[in-house]
């Protein structure tokens, strides 16, 4: 597991203020509750295009850069290169959730 100090927490969080709420792909009258972007890359899953984050990944929060360079480290050299982004769902309190489910990617 990665671990994370309050002060990359509190980064990450305050990072999701500019992100802006994530439209309900069935409905696009009304937002999720929970926000999302990726950073580093385009990210289609279900009905979804989520948000990319663009600009040098030094400007990304840390913990972002954590997690990235953790899974770089888990797989051969070669295969590095497919890990170079990082999809992030901010959920704001105990009411926003995810159930079961599959993403159908390539």
């Amino acid at each position: 597991a990665l671990r994370c100090s309050h002060a990359q927490y509190g980064e990450l969080w305050e990072f999701s203020r500019a992100v802006p709420p994530t439209p309900n792909p069935l409905n696009r009258h009304v937002n999720i509750r929970r926000k999302q972007a990726t950073f580093g890359a385009a990210y289609k899953f279900g009905a979804q295009l989520s948000l990319r984050i663009e600009g040098p990944e030094q400007t990304w929060p840390d913990l972002v850069r954590a997690a990235i360079c953790d899974a770089q480290s888990r797989v051969m050299p070669e295969r590095r290169a497919a890990f170079s982004f990082a999809h992030v769902n901010w959920y704001p309190d105990g009411r926003a959730g995810m159930g079961r489910h599959r993403d159908a990617e390539p």
